[in-house]
């Protein structure tokens, strides 16, 4: 299952963020800053790993990024 599969079709809210971030499902949550409509750029990183995704009417959420931290 692709990360993007968990997240709702729209921008998430300040609450589902929150839950993101506690869940346990991801080392660390995080965003650029707090849109009014909601949160549209997400940095999850997984390991050694932070995926950028961001949210779009056009793509929905889709991967924009990958970078390997040291």
């Amino acid at each position: 299952m692709a990360i993007q599969d968990k997240l709702p079709d729209r921008p998430l809210r300040v609450d589902e963020l929150n839950e993101l971030q506690t869940s346990g499902g991801f080392d660390s949550v995080t965003t650029n800053e707090n849109p009014p409509l909601g949160e549209d750029h997400l940095f999850i990183r997984i390991g050694d790993v932070e995926h950028t995704l961001h949210y779009t009417e056009e793509k929905g959420w889709h991967k924009c990024g990958r970078r390997e931290l040291e």
